[in-house]
């Protein structure tokens, strides 16, 4: 993120590649950050002068998910985990 605004090219290796590391990078591009990934573990962050406004909904934490479905499963109980996505598990 410090790298959104520094002025020219920021490259990161060994970036973590968790979704929610991507998600954010997915929000990076909403907000006028240029941000590259193709994944791999190499991240190449393009400064700017400014960032913007976005609106941006979050994606659900993966391990409290699971946590919650376990939970569930261990006691024979019920429980909807709302806007989970199952490739993240």
């Amino acid at each position: 993120m410090a790298a959104a605004t520094a002025q020219g090219t920021t490259v990161i290796d060994n970036a973590a590649r968790e979704p929610e590391v991507e998600d954010l990078g997915g929000h990076a591009q909403l907000d006028g950050r240029e941000h590259h990934r193709s994944r791999t573990s190499r991240l190449v962050i393009e400064g700017v002068d400014a960032l913007r406004p976005a609106d941006h909904e979050v994606v659900a934490d993966r391990v409290v998910s699971a946590t919650y479905l376990a939970a569930a499963a261990i006691t024979g109980g019920e429980v909807t985990v709302a806007d989970a996505r199952r490739e993240h598990m």
